[in-house]
């Protein structure tokens, strides 16, 4: 009796899977990666003991840094000319809400300056940014 001989083939790797494994690794990078949504400047917010969330639509986010500089949803702007900014806005938007933003050490007249400027740009609806109070009894 003959036996027959095997072929014997070179070995390759399978590249059949690749493309799924390529799919997978995009998912898995795509949903542990954290962005940063609020685009304003880095300040310390004064603490409440309650605090009500608003939604982001119809709204702009006006900050006053511990300088006293004035931003305007990722813009920074003189004081003198956010009456105009904000007359421009809320033109556009007649039900917009302005969500203000001071540092914890941003003095009281800076922050009485830009109430004083949004009272002459006919803002009205302003919203006081805080975060929760934690700790204590």
């Amino acid at each position: 009796m003959q036996l027959k001989k095997k072929n014997k083939t070179k070995p390759e790797i399978p590249s059949s899977a690749m493309s799924d494994i390529a799919f997978l690794l995009l998912i898995f990078f795509m949903t542990t990666t954290v962005f940063n949504v609020d685009r304003g400047p880095q300040i310390k917010l004064p603490a409440a003991e309650e605090v009500e969330k608003t939604k982001r639509k119809d709204t702009i986010a006006l900050y006053i840094d511990a300088n006293g500089n004035v931003n305007v949803d990722g813009r920074y702007i003189a004081l003198e000319y956010l009456p105009e900014v904000i007359v421009d806005e809320v033109s556009a938007n007649p039900s917009l809400k302005i969500i203000l933003k001071t540092d914890r050490a941003t003095e009281y007249g800076d922050v009485m300056s830009v109430f004083q400027k949004l009272q002459d740009a006919g803002a009205y609806y302003l919203s006081l940014s805080t975060e929760l109070e934690t700790g204590g009894l």
